[in-house]
């Protein structure tokens, strides 16, 4: 920019030296004009082809009646600015004293308007780069690989606007009494896991519990006798109005080793009381078996009797459930079959009971959990969420980085999957500059019936099947 300045000084002190001028304009003119002459006059036109643009009085000739009314208002200062064609031998001392001043300014001004231009060549082009660097850090960490000890996400599949192109997300839980809804549910300790799609490339909706499959990877969870009846009563013998099931009114006990199953029988038209009580059993990764040793009915030891009369408790009882059967004197379970959906693709190592709970244990028991994006959080019980799509209320994260944190440490983490919206509309939200979610969310438990209320009429949920087309 100082370079076209110190050029312009140059040529208007050049100007004023000697009268030559580096700015050309028509011979025998010495001021600058704004002429907009046609190259050929048109017959018949004279006038309307020599007249230029300029702001001299033209009310010598051919004066119209309003021409001759009219003062010329500016007809005094005008005389000095006559166009080229027009000035002959008539220019006024004052054009022809500032033509070199006009000259010099107008190549100044020239000069600066083409900096200026460049000048804003450069920031417009300063701010599209600003931008496209921001859009490549965008999609770079939209793509960004997550591993923590085995676990890692991985493209099956070339990433879309809705589809990061992971086949599952992976989903991590710390002490957590983790609930399907009501009372069902487990306690987690510590457990990795993967979240798959039943369709490839839609996202887990966590609304659509039909339509992902949870598959633990690592870790231990534990079923309390509360939750166990609960799973019994509303889950696996539950039934429609009118149609009655075998056993109802479930209640359970739990002793090192020990099993203890209390439940109303139906005989004859009675609810009879009945007691089961015998160790459990790992029968394979997928089955547990229940084996009584003690069988009392209303009351009245009734092993002897049935060991005599070649009675197995099958005959006693006829049960049959997709996750539970009677099998001879053995009660064998299904356990992927017995919890509700969101289906679940349990392989169990290890099974141990104690009078906390059922303990079911996947794989080594011992999962690498990631760090947070807030180191504190690490203390406190908390659900996360790592690669996938997952869709939740009407937004769907992609290559999800989401941590889950209870609201208040010292209560403990009911987190309930069926209601999970009442929890997170009744919570809050934090962004972090890389796309990462951190939600403070209230234990389920802590919510009064007007909260939960008013999150259900606020979020009204519908449950479908999860299309990446669905709005």
């Amino acid at each position: 920019m100082w370079d076209l300045i110190l050029c312009c000084v140059r040529a208007w002190r050049s100007v004023g030296a000697d009268g030559a001028s580096c700015v050309s304009s028509p011979a025998g003119a010495d001021s600058l004009s704004l002429s907009c002459q046609r190259k050929e006059a048109k017959k018949g036109a004279p006038d309307a082809a020599t007249h230029s643009l300029n702001f001299r009085n033209r009310a010598e000739t051919g004066k119209t009646r309003f021409a001759q009314t009219v003062p010329h208002l500016f007809s005094a200062r005008l005389q000095k600015f006559k166009a080229p064609h027009r000035a002959g031998d008539g220019q006024t001392v004052g054009a022809r004293a500032g033509g070199p001043w006009f000259r010099g300014a107008g190549a100044l001004v020239a000069a600066l308007m083409l900096q200026s231009c460049a000048s804003a060549g450069d920031s417009h082009g300063g701010i599209e780069a600003e931008k496209a660097k921001q859009l490549e850090d965008a999609r770079a960490q939209a793509r960004a690989p997550f591993q923590a000890g085995t676990l890692a996400t991985r493209e099956v599949r070339p990433a879309m606007l809705r589809d990061s192109g992971q086949p599952d997300a992976i989903s991590y839980l710390r002490h957590v009494d983790f609930r399907f809804d009501g009372g069902v549910g487990f306690l987690v300790d510590q457990l990795a896991l993967r979240m798959v799609p039943r369709e490839a490339g839609d996202p887990v909706w966590l609304d659509d519990v039909s339509s992902y499959t949870l598959q633990p990877v690592s870790g231990s969870v534990r079923v309390t006798a509360e939750s166990m009846a609960a799973l019994f009563n509303t889950v696996v013998f539950a039934r429609g109005p009118g149609n009655d099931p075998p056993l109802r009114s479930f209640s359970f006990a739990l002793d090192d080793g020990t099993l203890d199953m209390r439940a109303e029988m139906r005989r004859r038209g009675a609810w009879v009381p009945i007691e089961l009580r015998g160790p459990l059993v790992l029968h394979d990764p997928q089955t547990i078996v229940f084996r009584p040793n003690v069988v009392k009915v209303q009351g009245q030891d009734a092993g002897a009797l049935m060991g005599a009369a070649h009675i197995e408790l099958a005959d006693l009882l006829p049960v049959s459930t997709p996750s539970v059967q009677l099998v001879g004197s053995e009660i064998v379970m299904q356990v992927p079959k017995l919890f509700p959906p969101p289906a679940l693709d349990l392989k169990l190592s290890a099974i141990r009971v104690t009078r906390d709970g059922l303990v079911m244990q996947i794989g080594d028991g011992n999962p690498q959990m990631p760090p947070l994006a807030n180191a504190a959080d690490a203390q406190r019980p908390y659900i996360l969420f790592r690669g996938g799509d997952i869709r939740f209320l009407r937004s769907m994260p992609m290559n999800a980085r989401i941590d889950i944190v209870v609201a208040d440490p010292a209560k403990p983490f009911v987190f309930n999957l069926y209601r999970y919206r009442d929890q997170l509309v009744a919570g809050s939200l934090r962004f972090s500059p890389d796309g990462g979610i951190r939600v403070l969310m209230p234990s389920f438990d802590t919510l009064t019936a007007a909260q939960v209320a008013k999150a259900a009429k606020a979020t009204k949920p519908v449950v479908q099947v999860a299309k990446r087309t669905a709005p």
